[in-house]
Parts: structure tokens; sequence; C-alpha cells
């Protein structure tokens, strides 16, 4: 009888496991499909709210605070005309990767998106915070291709940033061009594990390597 009761409460407890799992990740893609980065960006704040309250509901999970982080970077690029969202959309990404860092450890994804929020710093004054954080960024993104070498983002990230640094900096089209190409040929290649896999980049990816003059067949992509 000892017994019987032992594996109920063991696969009532497995069951209610399960269903949070499941409440979880039904709430994850509900927000990744409204979190594109065409959306506007009153509309992208309030997607990285819901993440960060699935980050507070779920304190072991990584993916919310990580997708709240992007959430914010998109709205930070888009707002280079706007100081003030700009500044709010940094801070809020930097508060939400330490967290997601904290959780992850050493991660190639969040690496690669750390290296994207100092890049943010960037943006918000590049004649002050350039020398300050490109270095710390690339530091970020070769960990990130060191540790999955397979990752497209840090190749798109570095690339997208190499276009547009300065020449006499080591920057430039030609510079920029080749890491563009090795991350579309991993766009390529990259499958998800999974609803929640990180799969952001290709079609900004897409949009640089035009800038470099390489035409690229339009895909599906949203971000």
């Amino acid at each position: 009888m000892k017994n019987l009761i032992l594996v109920f409460s063991f696969l009532m407890a497995t069951s209610a496991i399960f269903a949070q799992s499941e409440k979880y990740i039904a709430a994850m893609e509900a927000n990744l499909e409204k979190g594109s980065y065409q959306a506007e960006p009153d509309e992208l704040i309030k997607v990285a709210n819901a993440f960060e309250r699935i980050a507070a509901a779920e304190p072991t999970e990584w993916m919310p605070s990580y997708y709240a982080t992007l959430m914010y970077m998109y709205v930070a690029q888009k707002s280079m005309q706007d100081a003030d969202k700009l500044e709010m959309a940094v801070d809020k990404a930097w508060e939400n990767i330490e967290k997601t860092e904290a959780i992850s450890g050493e991660n190639s994804e969040v690496l690669a998106l750390k290296a994207y929020v100092y890049f943010g710093y960037i943006w918000k004054n590049p004649m002050v915070n350039g020398a300050l954080y490109s270095g710390k960024a690339n530091e970020l993104l070769a960990k990130s291709m060191e540790l999955n070498p397979e990752n497209p983002r840090p190749y798109y990230l570095k690339g997208q940033n190499t276009f547009f640094t300065p020449a006499m900096w080591g920057g430039g089209e030609e510079a920029a061009k080749p890491l563009l190409v090795t991350a579309q040929e991993k766009f390529d290649k990259f499958e998800k594990e999974n609803s929640l896999t990180p799969d952001w980049g290709e079609g900004g990816n897409n949009f640089m390597l035009g800038k470099v003059g390489i035409t690229v067949e339009e895909k599906a992509t949203t971000n």
C-alpha cells in the first residue's frame, strides 16, 4: 500500500510538472509569434514585458529573459532617431541579458546576444562608446563562435558591425562581406532543436548582404 501511495504521488508530481511545462512553452510560443522585427516598437515593448513576466514566474529558465533582451534590442535598432527610447531599450536589454547569463552560464546564443547589447551602447554615442564597447563585443562574438561554430548569429552580428566600422579601423564593405556570406551559409544549414530555439537574424543578414552587393533569394524570414 505504501508503495502504491509513493507511485501515485510521483505520477501526480510528474503530471503537474508536465502541465506547467506545457503552459510555459505555450506562453513562450504565443509571444514569439508577436515578436518579429517587423513589429512596431511599442508592440515589441509589450512583448518584452510579457517575456519578463514569464521570466519572473520561471526563474530557472533562461529563454524568457533572453527573448526580452532581443525584443528590447529590436526596439533600440528601430529607434535610432529617438534618443530616449533608444537609451531605455538598451538599458532594459542589459538588465535582461545579465539575468539570462546568470542562469544559462556559457552559452553561444547568450554571448552573441550580449554582444548585440554592447553594439546598442555604441549606437547611443558612437564617438564615445565605440572604443569602449567594440572590443568587448568582438571578444564575446569570438567566444560564441568557439562554443558553437555552427551558430550563424555571431557571424551576422560581427558582419553587420564590421560593415558600419570605418575602413581605417578594419571595417567596411569588403571586410564585412565574408562574415555575412559565412552567416548565410550557416543560416541555410541551421536547424532548430525545438520551437523555442533562437533562430533570429537571417532577415537582417539578408539585408546586409544586399548592402555588400549580394542578392539573396527571398525567404519567409521574420527577423
